[in-house]
C-alpha cells in the first residue's frame, strides 16, 4: 500500500450535492460504504466505492474499496478524504432502503399509471436487490411507460444508461 497520506480529489463533474445525504449525521456514515466519483487520466469519472473509517470534520476519511479501471493512478486501500456533498450512493440496508424511498415519495411524485404506487406490494422491491438507489428506482418506475417489445423487466436492467436511472 502507498503513502496513506496520497488523497485525491473528486472530478468535479461528480459533485451533485444530495440533501438527504447532507443532513444525515456526519457519524452515521463511519462503517459505511458510499460510492464517489474520481477523475481518470482521460478526464473521465470513475464511480468507486470508499470505506469510511472516520472523521476529520467537516469530512469523512475512508479506504478505496474496489480495483479502479480508469484512475490507474489509484489501488485498492488508498486513503481518500471526502465530503458528504460528493457521495452519489450509499449501501444501505434494505430497512434503510425503503425508509428513503418512503421520504422520497413524500418528496415528490412517484406515482405511475401503468404500475400504481411504487410499494412492497406492487413488486417496487426487486430493485433494492438490483442495486438501484432509492432515487434511481422511483424515476425509472414513474417514467416507465408498456411497450409490446419492452416487458416489466426492462425496470430492472442495470446495463441501461445512467441517464434513465437518475
Amino acid at each position: 500500500m502507498r503513502e496513506m497520506n496520497n488523497i485525491r480529489r473528486v472530478h468535479e463533474s461528480a459533485i451533485s450535492p444530495d440533501p438527504n445525504y447532507a443532513k444525515k449525521p456526519i457519524e452515521w456514515y463511519v462503517g459505511r460504504c458510499v460510492k464517489i466519483g474520481f477523475q481518470s487520466h482521460q478526464d473521465e469519472v470513475e464511480y468507486m466505492w470508499v470505506k469510511v473509517t472516520g472523521i476529520d470534520s467537516p469530512n469523512l476519511v475512508g479506504q478505496l474499496d474496489n480495483e479502479p479501471l480508469d484512475c490507474t493512478h489509484l489501488t485498492l486501500g488508498d486513503r481518500v478524504v471526502l465530503s458528504r456533498l460528493h457521495i452519489v450512493e450509499i449501501d444501505l440496508t434494505e430497512d434503510e432502503w425503503w425508509d428513503e424511498v418512503f421520504m422520497l415519495r413524500a418528496q415528490g411524485d412517484y406515482f405511475n399509471r401503468h404500475l400504481g404506487t411504487p410499494s412492497p406490494e406492487s413488486g417496487f422491491g426487486q430493485f433494492y436487490g438490483a442495486h438501484f438507489t432509492p432515487r434511481q428506482a422511483l424515476n425509472r418506475w414513474a417514467k416507465w411507460q408498456p411497450h409490446e417489445d419492452e416487458p416489466l423487466q426492462f425496470l430492472l436492467d442495470i446495463s441501461a444508461s445512467r441517464e434513465d436511472l437518475c
